[in-house]
């Protein structure tokens, strides 16, 4: 199996979205199309390439709460690399919650203390050979990570990042982590960048002060709300051909109907049909197979 079909594999389990049209999405598992899976869950997954453009082969990446891939020793992180999982070293000893490639390291984070045997709070950089510290990391669990204009963004339940007040989110500029004005009120738990701007979603009603219902967009210097928000938790966001789409425990959004997905076309909020049964959690876009 390729890196690509194994994308394809994990963005079928790991994302909750609107209820297709059975008779027009005829999705289904394929024989000789599976693989041996993890003994836990797994949370994130990401592509990265450890030699750019060297020869080493293009990776899929992978984080959650499993200690084995496969037949594998692997904590809470492993890679495949179209033929068989490997392990990254000796791992965390926490979940990973959400992997970005920053600087041509791979970067995981979560709830983890350690990586690699070595102190890490909450947040680590694999360079291929060994894990390295982000600073002092955090005093708190990061839920989400992003790339927004060479800086590397971390979300989650996390108050101060380097031993500064960083209230739920923080940047880092590859030497020390800084606040993004004065952060949020509650915990951010997903980012995504949308129109050159970062966007968060999460618990919070205010970000850097101004009231941004679970959902806010920083422009580079500062946060503003997204049409008038949801009336619940944002879980996760995701672009797909030029349109931002939200996924958490909503049921209104610019207090329209938006049954737990919706929809920004950069000026509102719309709904996705009747929407899904249940609190959307993640989300993910693939190409049709047929």
């Amino acid at each position: 199996m390729t890196v690509k079909q194994c994308v394809w594999v994990v963005g079928v389990v790991c994302s909750i979205v609107a209820r297709p049209a059975l008779s027009q999405c005829p999705y289904e598992w394929r024989t000789g199309q599976s693989l041996t899976g993890m003994n836990a869950q797994v949370y994130s997954a990401i592509t990265w390439d450890p030699d750019g453009l060297g020869p080493q082969p293009e990776l899929l990446v992978i984080g959650g709460a499993f200690t084995a891939a496969g037949d594998v020793a692997a904590n809470h992180v492993a890679a495949w690399d179209g033929q068989t999982w490997r392990a990254l070293g000796r791992g965390t000893n926490g979940a990973v919650r959400a992997l970005a490639v920053y600087n041509g390291k791979l970067v995981a984070a979560g709830v983890f203390t350690t990586a690699g045997g070595l102190p890490a709070r909450y947040v680590a950089a694999w360079d291929g050979s060994v894990w390295t510290s982000l600073g002092s990391g955090m005093d708190g669990s990061v839920c989400s990570l992003a790339v927004y204009k060479d800086r590397l963004i971390a979300g989650g339940h996390f108050t101060s990042a380097g031993g500064l007040e960083c209230a739920h989110i923080a940047r880092w500029d590859g030497g020390s982590w800084y606040g993004l004005s004065t952060g949020m009120d509650a915990v951010v738990h997903t980012l995504v960048v949308y129109d050159n701007a970062l966007i968060a979603g999460g618990d919070f009603t205010t970000a850097g002060g101004v009231a941004c219902d679970h959902i806010a967009h920083w422009n580079g210097s500062l946060w503003q709300p997204l049409g008038a928000g949801m009336n619940g938790t944002v879980y996760s966001l995701a672009v797909h051909k030029g349109l931002l789409t939200a996924g958490g425990n909503f049921t209104t959004a610019d207090a329209a109907a938006c049954r737990f997905v919706a929809k920004w076309n950069g000026r509102s909020w719309y709904g996705l049909g009747d929407g899904p049964a249940s609190a959307v959690l993640s989300l993910a876009f693939m190409a049709p197979i047929w």
